[in-house]
């Protein structure tokens, strides 16, 4: 049990105990722990434990559109954001996807091609 001092405590045979907080069973009180709380010249602390470490849930997998396409190329080599559009065109191109008119469209736009393609599960 903890117990606070809230005052310098001195008794008539010279023992001084400065405020502070301590284990009931404190040398420094010099045995005298549960008279200065029976007396109220100190008073119990409530020790409230920590409760358990909770661990946070798992974040659901991003949107591959989302800060950057995350879907790898049929090789494995790199993220379909990393490439270049000539490289996506090609790689469309070998999939055998028809993206219109590759000078209209737009990086994402071919992404969001491959990435349906994938979905619907094309060759890659």
């Amino acid at each position: 049990m903890i117990i606070r001092v809230e005052f310098l405590y001195q008794n008539t045979n010279g023992v001084r105990i400065p405020a502070g907080d301590y284990s009931i069973d404190d040398p420094a009180l010099c045995g005298l722990g549960r008279y200065l709380v029976e007396t109220k010249q100190a008073v119990k602390l409530l020790v409230v434990e920590a409760p358990a470490t909770i661990q946070p849930a798992a974040e659901p997998p991003a949107d591959p559109l989302e800060d950057g396409a995350t879907e790898k190329a049929a090789g494995g080599e790199k993220a379909l954001s990393e490439m270049t559009k000539a490289e996506l065109i090609a790689l469309a191109a070998e999939r055998g996807i028809e993206i219109g008119n590759p000078k209209h469209s737009t990086k994402d736009e071919i992404i969001a091609l491959l990435v349906d393609d994938d979905d619907e599960g094309g060759d890659a």
